[in-house]
């Protein structure tokens, strides 16, 4: 049989065929078979896990072959109805190429094909595209013991066809067996990796441009970075006319190579009528002859842009070094494809478990200081020359010290850390009380903080939360060198710990230190926390000699792990949280009774508070009071929307520096949710209804309140409003 004649059966066969039952069982078990196969594939994992990642809803994010689940749901009717929708004469193309008779060729294809319907040409509907806006990075493990990876940008289609010739021979400048530059760098040069490959398809709809490589794990973090400097080169400096010349001869031999056989013509004039038009056949071969170094710098501006790369790894699914020690202690990996990365040791407890008020603060003040057997000089200077910062923080519910470096520096800041939180400069404690003692002698000649401290004295008495952060003289003053040592090693249980890495830096190093760091620290329990005594209601006043009166109510209120607590959120948001808020409109604008108005809900572990706040005039500190309960009327569908954007985007302005997602991702793991709710708090905050935010008000007017007034003496009530 000759090939035309077989070449028109499978024409017939792609119209004609009628997939009987026990043929589409067979096939997909086969295919689930291919599946499992490909699996085991890393290569094949990183493409599959590459589309994944960069394409949101568009089909290019599936797997051609599928999954299990998938075939499953093809039963033959669907397959049917997907076959004759898709599998259309007016899809098809007839490719010959050799030396034939064009007119017995013509003939034969009319006798064969033509009495079957063209059909009805039905253009295929609109793919969305939905490319990532800002970079992002996704981690698989695997059963491997090297690290695959890819750097990836978006690209264009085939339909710009300069576009891409430019990008292949950018693929090819970088990564050509013994020319290529990265190949040079990292595979010859550093020896840092195994192999680097340049991946752009031609397709129908925007492609990715992706460099991939192969490497020991432990090399990750210093290989991406290389490829993102190399690709940073590129769009600063383009590409010299030598190079440019070199890779199209390259090119040029290579296709000639391919275009000697016939069927690998055939293919490629079937596959542009498949993606473009057969012509572009051919007007890519004449592109290669005109393009320029400013076509393939102006791919490189336009589409190699970090701000929107995609990197995705396939690494090894387990380290066996400290596995057990690590068991105890949990290490949060978020990925990040900025330029820094950050590491932070978050303790669970913070203030709530300082064995005197202001210890908490103490401890942190040391270690913003330092590592003992340097000056805060010489640990500050050391930190610039390698790109790390270090800072040390106490909160109520949780301890921190976090830190930002190079991703490929990752380790180095991880043994920082641990350095400081184990053997911070104690050397310097007394420049730390004095500055902590200066900071409560100010709060309190601030009426404010002073009547802050106040109410929450009166709503968590004897509590931590019921005390000023910093703590208090007595309580500072008794913060000597040995006492504070004590104190550390409570801090020093695995349980404790709560390790948070964002950014591209290397798992396996990172989990040896921290295995290492703590190998000698004591498993244990997470000490008790205290729980605030309930309290409910009361009226105080307490003079001061200010110029202002502060004017304070509290209504207890949910801990952050409460199911109402985004309820309350935004409950806040409407009446006072903002400068839009109610309480400012009632009590500033409409009346011009206060300046500062407005109010707050803290978020604690244990318990909180809804604070309404005003500092006024003497004379109009009742007034004041008694305007709050009218912000408490029922919300408006405005303000819902207005308090749930100002929320959500503040939460998310407040995640654009790495250090602040770190942060975030330590403090709910600390305080008693999983670090997953950073991902959570948008989303519930959205859930919020106008019900719910009613039921929120009926409680706070009906609750009981503590209402405290500080501050200067008030004149006679009957000062009327201005």
């Amino acid at each position: 049989v000759d090939m035309l004649t077989r070449a028109l059966r499978g024409c017939d066969i792609a119209v004609n065929a009628t997939f009987p039952d026990s043929e589409v069982t067979r096939e997909r078990e086969v295919i689930k078979e291919e599946i499992a196969r490909r699996d085991d594939n890393p290569e094949a994992l990183l493409y599959d896990n590459l589309g994944r990642a960069a394409y949101k809803v568009h089909p290019y994010r599936w797997r051609v072959i599928g999954n299990d689940t998938s075939l499953n749901r093809i039963t033959r009717p669907v397959f049917l109805d997907f076959y004759r929708r898709h599998y259309v004469p007016w899809k098809q193309a007839i490719v010959l190429v050799g030396d034939f008779d064009t007119a017995h060729v013509v003939r034969r294809v009319a006798e064969t094909l033509g009495k079957i319907s063209r059909g009805k040409v039905r253009p295929d509907p609109a793919r969305p595209m939905e490319p990532p806006t800002k970079p992002e990075e996704l981690v698989v493990p695997a059963r491997t013991q090297l690290a695959y990876g890819a750097v990836s940008y978006p690209a264009p289609s085939a339909k710009e066809l300069l576009a891409n010739v430019a990008g292949d021979i950018l693929g090819d400048l970088l990564t050509a067996p013994g020319s290529g530059r990265l190949m040079k760098n990292l595979v010859e040069s550093k020896r840092i990796a195994d192999a680097v490959e340049f991946s752009f398809p031609t397709s129908r709809d925007p492609a990715r441009f992706s460099i991939t490589y192969t490497a020991p794990p432990a090399n990750r973090a210093a290989i991406e970075e290389e490829i993102r400097k190399e690709l940073r080169i590129l769009v600063a400096d383009g590409v010299t006319a030598a190079e440019l010349s070199g890779v199209i001869d390259r090119m040029k031999r290579g296709r000639r190579l391919r275009n000697e056989s016939s069927a690998s013509r055939a293919f490629n004039l079937g596959f542009w009528f498949a993606v473009t038009r057969p012509e572009d056949a051919d007007a890519y071969e004449r592109a290669l002859d005109t393009i320029t170094p400013r076509d393939i710098e102006a791919f490189a501006k336009r589409f190699l842009d970090d701000r929107r790369a995609v990197t995705v790894v396939v690494e090894p699914a387990a380290i066996a070094t400290g596995s057990d020690i690590l068991a105890e202690t949990a290490i949060i990996w978020r990925p990040h494809a900025g330029e820094l990365a950050s590491v932070g040791l978050f303790f669970t407890g913070g203030q709530s478990l300082e064995p005197r008020p202001g210890w908490a603060a103490t401890l942190s003040g040391v270690m913003a200081r330092g590592v003992a057997g340097k000056t805060h000089e010489e640990f500050e200077r050391d930190l610039a020359s390698l790109g790390l910062t270090v800072s040390a923080s106490a909160a109520p519910d949780l301890f921190s010290v976090i830190g930002t470096c190079e991703p490929a520096r990752a380790g180095l800041l991880v043994n920082t850390l641990f350095d400081v939180v184990t053997n911070p400069n104690m050397a310097d404690l007394e420049i730390v009380r004095e500055s902590l003692l200066d900071s409560l002698r100010g709060r309190a000649d601030r009426p404010f903080e002073t009547g802050l401290d106040k109410l929450n004295a009166l709503r968590f008495p004897g509590h931590p939360y019921g005390r000023p952060d910093a703590g208090d003289e007595t309580g500072v003053r008794a913060a000597g060198v040995e006492a504070l040592r004590d104190y550390l090693r409570t801090l020093h249980i695995r349980d404790r710990l709560r390790v948070v890495v964002v950014g591209s830096a290397d798992t396996a190093m990172i989990r040896r230190a921290v295995a290492e760091r703590i190998s000698t620290w004591p498993a244990g329990a997470d000490l008790p926390l205290p729980i605030p005594d309930a309290v409910t209601s009361g009226v105080v006043s307490e003079l001061a000699p200010t110029a202002q009166t502060i004017v304070l109510r509290s209504v207890a209120a949910p801990p952050v792990s409460d199911p109402d607590y985004p309820k309350w959120k935004v409950a806040n948001a409407i009446l006072g949280g903002r400068s839009a808020s109610r309480l400012f409109r009632i009590i500033r604008e409409e009346r011009g009774l206060a300046y500062a108005v407005g109010s707050f809900y803290a978020t604690r572990r244990l318990g909180a508070h809804l604070v309404f706040y005003a500092g006024c005039r003497p004379p109009f500190a009742a007034q004041v009071r008694a305007h709050y309960p009218e912000a408490l009327y029922p919300p408006t569908p405005a303000e819902m929307d207005d308090a749930i954007r100002s929320l959500t985007g503040d939460f998310a302005r407040d995640h654009e520096r790495v250090e602040r997602r770190a942060w975030y991702l330590g403090w709910y793991a600390a305080i008693g949710l999983d670090a997953s709710y950073d991902e959570k708090f948008s989303d519930a905050i959205r859930g919020v209804t106008l019900g719910d935010v009613e039921s929120v008000f009926e409680k706070v007017r009906t609750a009981p309140v503590i209402d405290l007034t500080y501050g200067a003496a008030p004149l006679p009530e009957t000062a009327s409003e201005p």
